[in-house]
């Protein structure tokens, strides 16, 4: 029995001298990669490679100045407005000139040419209509642009956290394998020492291989959103994004109610919406002119030739002024043109129905969307990263004096990185909504430094 113990004793000892050896090469290989990230980061800095953190701010200034639908939409604004003294103003004079083929004679003497100006003139009132309905589409253009203009925003904004979100996750995934990768070995040499058994190990290999899988997922994904995000601002998609900002939270305390009357108020689609309400109504009120006639006012010069006779004032040429007028005969028509008007007004007052419907419940969709993010932020913020990273810190400071199983540790970490990269997916997720309810509403709800 002496021998047994003594034995057992100097297995002990050699098995402690083992994992002693082990972590020591592990930590030595830790700082030796320190260091070497720490040469690799002075050498990026002294090549001027080294990547910058881009704010989101100027992501948004560049998109505004450079996003080419943005560019058009402004154009279609501008080229609207030249429309307008098209719409209010007559048609050209009309100059013509008549020769006759075969002389007419008059007293004075035989017509040679005549020369005539005329100018249409619509019903009044018409003009003015016209006029009108032009304003209403330039309103429309312009509130087209802007719509587009925030709707950019936005979206820039939901790529911008998207890829926040992705950087985080790949920092968590990262860290999981490196620490994965650390007890794999360790388990492999205390698996070699009959020190853990074979379960233990093969679980440590299929989670850090899980780690290694989760990094190109991440890899192809932050690919599309930085595609995305690119396309945005009007540059190839593969043009380099470098680590955003840390976003900073903060609760919002607006209410369902008081969103929505600001989204009734100021939201891009809805004034649309309206706008050509009031376009349509212009238009039936301007079909109904159509029973209306047009004039058109003239002044000929004729001129006289010599008479065969002497007369008095003979050859004197003669001035003559002309009025004509358009008869609305073809009522088919003109009903038709007071129908068409009629049902587009028709159309559009129930398009906009269907907008203040699909507003009232976007908002509300968005914003319970946000609560519900806000709550999982500050759940996982405020109480589970924190007990898992207590818990973590617990569980490696029992495995290191042997009363701890490498099982435990694992699921340990495992836990810490899920609840840090759900907390991570929720203020993204929570951010996104903010920024869509911003579109919504047409205010700046948050603020970011």
């Amino acid at each position: 029995m002496m021998n047994k113990a003594k034995v057992l004793t100097k297995a002990q000892v050699l098995i402690k001298a083992c994992i002693l050896v082990v972590s020591t090469t592990v930590v030595l290989q830790g700082a030796a990669v320190t260091s070497s990230l720490a040469s690799a980061s002075a050498a990026a800095k002294d090549n001027g490679a080294a990547q910058q953190t881009v704010t989101l701010n100027g992501l948004i200034a560049y998109a505004l100045e450079n996003n080419p639908r943005l560019k058009a939409a402004r154009l279609k604004w501008k080229s609207k407005i030249e429309e307008y003294p098209q719409a209010t103003s007559y048609d050209d004079p009309v100059l013509s000139y008549t020769h006759p083929i075969e002389k007419i004679e008059t007293r004075l003497g035989p017509q040679e040419r005549t020369v005539g100006l005329s100018q249409k003139i619509p019903f009044p009132g018409k003009l003015t209509l016209r006029g009108e309905i032009v304003k209403r589409e330039i309103a429309i253009a312009r509130t087209e642009y802007e719509k587009l203009r925030r709707d950019l925003i936005a979206e820039v904004k939901k790529a911008y956290y998207e890829i926040y979100y992705i950087d985080r996750a790949t920092e968590l995934a990262e860290e999981n394998k490196a620490v994965l990768d650390y007890f794999f070995e360790v388990s492999k040499a205390n698996y070699g020492l009959d020190v853990s058994e074979l379960d233990e190990l093969v679980r440590a290999e299929k989670l850090a291989a899980q780690a290694s899988f989760d990094l190109i997922v991440l890899k192809d994904m932050r690919e599309g959103a930085v595609s995305r995000l690119n396309i945005l601002l009007n540059r190839d998609p593969a043009h380099t994004i470098p680590k955003v900002e840390e976003p900073v939270f903060k609760p919002l305390t607006h209410s369902p109610e008081e969103l929505y009357s600001w989204a009734a108020k100021n939201y891009e689609a809805l004034k649309i919406a309206g706008l050509k309400v009031e376009k349509n109504e212009l238009s039936s009120r301007l079909s109904r002119y159509s029973y209306l006639p047009n004039f058109r006012v003239g002044l000929n010069y004729s001129e006289i030739g010599s008479p065969a006779m002497a007369v008095e004032d003979g050859g004197r040429d003669a001035v003559s002024a002309t009025l004509g007028i358009t008869i609305p005969i073809w009522f088919g028509k003109n009903r038709a043109a007071v129908r068409q008007s009629d049902i587009d007004r028709a159309r559009t007052v129930i398009e906009k129905q269907a907008v203040t419907n699909e507003i009232q419940n976007e908002v509300r969709r968005v914003y319970y969307n946000l609560a519900r993010a806000e709550r999982l932020v500050k759940l996982y913020g405020e109480s589970l990263v924190p007990e898992a990273k207590e818990a973590l810190e617990f569980a490696e400071a029992r495995y290191k004096t042997g009363k701890e199983m490498l099982g435990r540790i694992l699921e340990t970490q495992s836990l810490s990185i899920s609840f840090r990269m759900v907390y991570y997916r929720a203020l993204a997720d929570y951010l996104k909504s903010v920024a869509e309810l911003e579109r919504l509403t047409a205010k700046e709800l948050y603020q970011q430094p």
